[in-house]
Formats: structure tokens, C-alpha cells, sequence
């Protein structure tokens, strides 16, 4: 079975551009929304549609082990990571050995195992040096 795009009237195949939602830069996609809602809406020009990172941020991510700074409240409509987490966009990676230094070593295996690990932003903050503006 093929799935298929509902084919807007009034705005065709509908395209966006994706946006990374982890640095906010254009990955290199077009999206094809099509119709989206019973109102017909146009879609915007650029669009957070998911939590894939771009190439770049990928490539990043794939240094170490990726700490993804969550809340448990959505801080908009965005949908959880992970059940009752909400990611906030902010991140930095770790060389496996400084994870495994700061967690408990449980938590820092399924890390390391796993490249990610979701922690509490305000860990996150405590970690990160303060960013100037």
C-alpha cells in the first residue's frame, strides 16, 4: 500500500522547507504537506516537522554522547521526545568519558550505548558554560 499526499485545492502539493530544530538552519528538503487542515491552510514557507537533526548537527552530535536538555512542560505545541518530556532545544555533546564521570554508571553506559541522554535543563545549564550574548 502507497501512501499518498491529500492534494490541496486551493495550494497544490503544498511545499515547506524544513528547519532543523536543533540550530534553526534549513536542511537541505523539501516537504510536500499537501492539505493540512479542513481550512486549507497554506503551509509556511519553513517548518520545524520533526526532532531529525540536519547533516551538520548530526555529524555533530556524532562526537560523543548528545545531553538533550527537556522539561516536562511543553513549552509550546510541540510534541514530547519522550512521553512527559518536551525537548527545549538546547544541547551539548560529551566525550564518553566525561559522561561516564558525571552520571552514575547505569545511566552513563545506556548513554554512552545510546549517543544520547535526555537530562533536565537546568543539569543542562549547570554544565554548560554561561553563553554571551
Amino acid at each position: 500500500m502507497s501512501k499518498s499526499i491529500p492534494i490541496s485545492p486551493k495550494h497544490g502539493v503544498n511545499p515547506t522547507i524544513p528547519v532543523c530544530f536543533w540550530c534553526g538552519k534549513e536542511k537541505n528538503e523539501i516537504a510536500l504537506l499537501g492539505k493540512i487542515d479542513k481550512a486549507d491552510t497554506q503551509a509556511p514557507m519553513h517548518c520545524i516537522l520533526d526532532y531529525e537533526p540536519c547533516d551538520a548537527c548530526k555529524t555533530a552530535m556524532e562526537q560523543g554522547v548528545t545531553l538533550i536538555g527537556v522539561a516536562s512542560n511543553a513549552p509550546d505545541n510541540r510534541p514530547p521526545i519522550q512521553k512527559g518530556l518536551y525537548p527545549t532545544g538546547q544541547w551539548a555533546v560529551l566525550k564518553t568519558e566525561a559522561v561516564s564521570r558525571l552520571f552514575p554508571e547505569d545511566v552513563a553506559e545506556k548513554a554512552v550505548s545510546t549517543g544520547k541522554l535526555l537530562v533536565e535543563q537546568s543539569v543542562l545549564q549547570q554544565l554548560l558554560p554561561a553563553q554571551s550574548a
